[in-house]
């Protein structure tokens, strides 16, 4: 199975690793090498760091990060291959330089990405390239940054898990479920959707906000009491992060009905807390739902006990079985593809 076919009508993709070295860098390289085989023009960059020949961290090999020709990538300008063209400048300033936007010339270029580390900026990044054709623009998530994958910058996501995450296949698998479940939340019923009355063009962070056919309430979280539950406003909505404290608040108040999020990335509930709400009658929704096209995983673990690969794609599909599964290393010819280094993970 190869993943650029699950990618259809997606031209904005986000990569996100649940841990350092689970192969977030090994699938972007299995898309970029099956979209250069397609010849698809492509735009990469990074949300934080990636394609550095050492991991800062614990000092072992990475996979290089290669960027074929005609196609463009964004990146600090002291980092750009000194053969690419730069095309576009930024004003953003960062203690190692300004970020520009290159077209690869004359082969392709093996790169260090680190982009800007702003969804608004990462959306003015975008909208420069769509003005040189590109069919493909691939994003890299920063490590355990859920907003990369935002609905209005990305159109699908690729989650990578592995050994590295530490326990058994299955112990793995049900770590991976947990963080799909947190990132698949189903959006509102659009019957139910269409009958409240609609937000105000602003809303504050601060507040909660209770929706119904009537006109929104906006309520501080502190104030919020079991008065202001009623069949009148049965959805919740939280314009900020979803935290277990503020979960706390809303059991405290015995509220019942939908609580509504702006998307997925805002969750940031434990398990446990997400279970407690269903059972005390709440249901959680997303007004933009996010599409996790794929999970990869990496049986390979640099600092511990590798895993069998068969066996942790095989847990993982038992675990997530409404999504493709896949070992990108065995299931494409990365391993023989020159952005790999010799012995890289």
């Amino acid at each position: 199975m190869r993943l650029l076919p699950l990618l259809e009508n997606a031209q904005r993709i986000v990569f996100i690793g649940l841990a350092k070295n689970t192969g977030k860098t090994t699938t972007l390289n299995a898309v970029v090498h099956e979209a250069q085989s397609k010849s698809k023009k492509l735009f990469l960059t990074s949300f934080g760091r990636d394609g550095e020949y050492r991991d800062a961290i614990t000092q072992q090999r990475k996979p290089a990060i290669s960027v074929p020709e005609n196609s463009l990538y964004a990146t600090l300008i002291p980092w750009a291959q000194p053969k690419d063209s730069l095309i576009w400048k930024s004003s953003w300033s960062t203690t190692l330089g300004h970020v520009g936007l290159y077209r690869c010339q004359k082969g392709s270029s093996m790169v260090e990405l680190a982009g800007p580390n702003r969804v608004s900026r990462i959306h003015s990044l975008l909208q420069r390239t769509a003005q040189e054709g590109v069919d493909l623009c691939l994003i890299d998530g920063a490590l355990n940054r859920k907003s990369c994958a935002i609905p209005s910058m990305a159109k699908k996501t690729l989650v990578s898990t592995g050994a590295v995450l530490g326990g058994s296949e299955e112990s793995i698998a049900l770590k991976t479920a947990e963080a799909i479940t947190q990132l698949s939340l189903p959006p509102l019923n659009s019957t139910l959707l269409k009958t409240i009355h609609p937000l105000p063009n602003t809303v504050s962070t601060q507040k909660i906000w209770l929706l119904g056919e009537g006109t929104p309430r906006s309520i501080s979280l502190p104030s919020f009491s079991s008065k202001d539950c009623s069949q009148e406003f049965p959805i919740l909505f939280i314009n900020g992060a979803f935290t277990d404290t503020l979960a706390k608040k809303i059991r405290e108040v015995h509220f019942q009905g939908s609580i509504l999020l702006k998307d997925a990335t805002r969750n940031h509930l434990t398990t446990q807390m997400q279970l407690w709400l269903k059972n005390e009658g709440c249901s959680l929704h997303v007004l933009q739902s996010i599409c996790v096209a794929a999970i990869t995983v990496n049986p390979h673990h640099p600092q511990g006990r590798d895993l069998d690969a068969q066996k942790l794609q095989e847990a993982v599909a038992h675990q997530i079985p409404s999504i493709p599964v896949l070992n990108v290393k065995e299931h494409s010819p990365l391993g023989k593809h020159p952005g790999l280094r010799p012995g890289s993970v």
